[in-house]
């Protein structure tokens, strides 16, 4: 199975044997995990899709209890991967469910960054019933997003 995409004038092959390149990183999750890198160069097939990816994320991050990983590729938001009490985890993709190749197709090796969050990180932001600790690192994200993209007058 083959599939075509273009972009900015170029056409890309999509092939189910090809495989591409992402470089994987992550936050440490306490003192004895900072020393460790973290840093992996992994080969993934050209059709493999964020979702997919999220799944394969779910084994290169440590599983902690009541946590969210922010998963993004090259500083855009891929999704979330969350831990509940027991540590299973339940994977959200923002935005369409594609191929990766596709979002990283002028990227020669893309990175992957997994950031870590936990309650206490959002201590500082008043409680209001209801809010999830993903709802918190959404709103941070989208924050951070939109001064990012903010220019000064």
């Amino acid at each position: 199975m083959l599939k075509w995409f273009k972009k900015r004038n170029e056409q890309t092959i999509i092939s189910k044997n090809s495989r591409f390149s992402v470089r994987l990183d992550r936050d440490s999750v306490c003192m004895g995990d900072d020393a460790t890198d973290h840093r992996v160069t992994r080969e993934f097939p050209q059709d493999m899709t964020v979702s997919q990816l999220l799944k394969q994320l779910v084994e290169y991050i440590p599983r902690m209890n009541n946590t969210v990983w922010l998963i993004l590729g090259e500083g855009e938001t891929l999704g979330y991967i969350t831990f509940d009490a027991k540590g299973n985890a339940e994977l959200e993709v923002e935005g369409a469910d594609g191929p990766l190749i596709k979002r990283f197709f002028s990227v020669d090796l893309p990175l992957v960054t997994c950031l870590y969050y936990y309650r206490s990180k959002f201590s500082w932001i008043d409680e209001a019933p209801g809010d999830s600790l993903l709802e918190k690192v959404k709103a941070a994200q989208k924050e951070r997003s939109r001064n990012r993209t903010s220019r000064p007058l």
